[in-house]
């Protein structure tokens, strides 16, 4: 096994210690090409054909956080000068947005929630610049705990939230669904399955409305605007 050194002070390694007796370094921030597991990796990787290697790049970008979140958000027709814009001014990468909604009533406006919840941002885009704006964000209901409310019942999640008269339509929604099932089994159960996943994904919205402070579209909107 070959010695290591620390690249601060020179001196050789003592076996299985994380820092080093001279000068302090920890040696658990020696770089990734140090890790044995990393050159036995890289050898692995030498060994394939270019074709394999093509292959193998292909799969790992196709799976990558950004190429998912390309797929995600195909639809967005301003989504490069999103990503543009917050990356340049905020450093948010693209692989921690959670989210982006048009704005409701507003052309070319979107608001983006990013995964560390954080903050999250208005983006106003016009013909010659592009207007940001930030909102905090608060923990004020769990979104994963009002999905799984809505999971067990539809339409709970909603009233945790305090959507009270939107939790009931939800509900109502599918429990009028549900007597679709004997009368036309396939399309009845479709929708059924159509309407109970919307439910779970409303309920999450609904909280993570009230911790940014953003104000819920009715039913038939997928939007969150920006409350005033």
């Amino acid at each position: 096994m070959d010695a290591i050194f620390c690249p601060k002070c020179g001196l050789e390694r003592i076996k299985n210690s994380n820092f080093c007796p001279r000068c302090g370094f920890n040696f658990n921030e020696i770089s990734i090409k140090n890790n044995k597991n990393y050159q036995k990796q890289k050898e692995q990787f030498e060994k394939l054909t270019p074709e394999q290697k093509e292959q193998l790049e292909k799969l790992i970008n196709y799976f990558s956080p950004e190429s998912i979140n390309r797929k995600i958000f195909k639809n967005i027709p301003d989504l490069d000068k999103i990503i543009d814009v917050l990356n340049d001014k905020y450093g948010v990468k693209f692989a921690d947005i959670l989210e982006i909604n048009p704005v409701a009533n507003k052309s070319r406006t979107y608001t983006v929630i990013t995964k560390e919840h954080k903050e999250g941002y208005e983006i106003s885009i016009g013909d010659e610049d592009i207007e940001v704006k930030t909102f905090k964000y608060n923990k004020i209901k769990d979104p994963m705990l009002a999905g799984i409310l809505s999971f067990i019942t539809p339409g709970l999640g909603q009233i945790y939230t305090g959507h009270i008269k939107r939790g009931l339509v939800v509900f109502l929604v599918l429990f009028m669904s549900a007597f679709l099932i004997p009368t036309i089994p396939i399309i009845g159960f479709i929708l059924f399955v159509i309407f109970y996943i919307a439910n779970i994904v409303d309920a999450t919205k609904c909280a993570r409305a009230i911790n940014y402070g953003t104000k819920l579209k009715s039913l038939n909107h997928w939007h969150i605007d920006r409350g005033v």
